[in-house]
């Protein structure tokens, strides 16, 4: 998977450039929060062996014992409706917060297997007690544009064991029952956990270096594709919502319904007809069977053929589409943010008026010494940082061009992604 599947995916890069295809997208229901901190990440971010008991410290100094990525090594699972769901850990950098989860099992509804992981993100908040010191950390989403907490963290000590940190700590979890479109049950308990290693070490972490430049969260303000520049809100909603926009449109131009009903007539006729074909050709050659079958299946193409849209047809509801996707595109606050760790993992999220409707972590490490150079994604994506300031950040990823149907003669499509640091 690549960088740029996070926002429209490469099925979406080539719809810029061929028909779009029918396909309706389910979406995860997940977390975004508005809340900020006024800490200078650079204090908190590279500080790697912070140790201690939190609830004796204060929250400048829980901030730096808590950053990090921790991954739980006792993951019990909770099960409910044939589902189990896994907590995996945490990661804390200087503002948000980031849990990961495993879901398996079957599909209630649909018996379908599930295997994946999914990612809740937001903002944390460190409270205080009397004595300055911090009671307990309260994790939140935002839903329908209100913060609802989602689970508290206390008992958090972090000690340190040979060269590894290793943190303990209980979590109570309030999660919506459609949290992860099925119910999981609780999660709730003791855990214990060991920190990841830093991208870089210590003394690498300084304000001037282009890791510490990099390790902060930044907002997408312009995509350049192929030298053209596209609407960030446009694609947003391209792969989010266009589905549900032009679906009575395409429905409409298709006919699914009356297709249904004589793909099926058609399937009870053949079944009819084998049955027949069999008992009143004992003998028949496995070349009288599959001329039999070619019978059928010429006239179920010519079925399928005569439901198809004349090109005038297509071309009026896909400009229509068109239409009403860019009206609505310019109706909407459409956001998108990625958030670089110092522990090695990004978190890329689309919002939409303020509802995140996708978060993605994976990981990220340097390609080179230079620093300009980043491997995303287990190796497979290298992009490259074209600029990088205190506020800006350009970079340029290479995507395969090779399905590109107006472009046959292009293997390689450069995409570039212009990003605003959020204070």
């Amino acid at each position: 998977m690549s960088f740029s599947d996070y926002l429209y995916g490469n099925h979406k890069l080539m719809r810029k450039f061929s028909r779009p295809t029918l396909v309706i997208s389910a979406l995860f229901f997940l977390l975004s929060c508005s809340k900020e901190s006024g800490e200078n990440p650079v204090d908190i971010q590279f500080v790697f062996d912070a140790v201690g008991t939190v609830s004796e410290q204060t929250v400048e100094e829980a901030k730096k014992t808590i950053n990090g990525k921790w991954d739980v090594s006792n993951a019990p699972s909770s099960s409910k409706r044939n589902v189990s769901c896994t907590f995996l850990g945490i990661e804390f950098t200087d503002t948000r917060f980031a849990l990961g989860f495993s879901i398996q099992g079957g599909n209630p509804d649909t018996g379908e297997s599930i295997n994946e992981e999914i990612f809740a993100y937001g903002a944390y908040v460190l409270n205080e007690g009397s004595d300055g010191t911090v009671t307990s950390v309260d994790l939140f989403q935002t839903i329908d544009g209100v913060d609802l907490k989602i689970a508290q963290l206390v008992d958090i000590i972090v000690e340190e064991s040979d060269t590894d940190l290793n943190a303990t700590f209980s979590i109570e979890f309030d999660l919506p029952n459609d949290f992860f479109d099925f119910p999981c049950g609780t999660l709730s308990g003791d855990y214990s956990a060991e920190k990841d290693e830093p991208v870089v070490t210590e003394t690498e972490g300084n304000a001037n270096s282009v890791f510490a430049k990099l390790v902060n969260v930044w907002s997408l303000t312009s995509i350049e594709l192929d030298g053209v520049q596209e609407d960030v809100a446009l694609l947003v909603v391209e792969d989010f919502v266009e589905d549900d926009l032009c679906e009575d449109i395409y429905d409409t131009l298709f006919d699914f319904e009356q297709l249904d009903e004589q793909v099926n007539a058609f399937e009870e006729q053949f079944e009819a007809d084998q049955t027949t074909f069999i008992a009143e050709n004992p003998n028949a050659t496995e070349d009288d069977y599959n001329a039999f079958l070619n019978t059928y299946f010429e006239a179920l193409e010519a079925l399928y053929a005569s439901f198809e849209p004349s090109e005038a047809d297509f071309e009026e509801a896909e400009e229509e589409c068109e239409r009403i996707t860019r009206e609505y595109s310019q109706t909407i606050d459409a956001s998108v943010e990625v958030s670089f760790s110092a522990y090695g993992s990004y978190i890329f999220t689309i919002m939409i008026n303020g509802d995140t409707v996708e978060v993605n972590v994976d990981d990220w490490e340097f390609a080179n010494t230079e620093q300009t150079e980043l491997l995303v994604d287990g190796g497979e994506a290298r992009l490259q940082i074209e600029t990088i300031t205190d506020t800006q950040l350009v970079i340029v990823e290479t995507v395969d061009a090779s399905q590109d149907l107006d472009n046959e003669d292009e293997d390689e499509l450069p995409i570039k992604w212009y990003f605003t640091k959020v204070n």
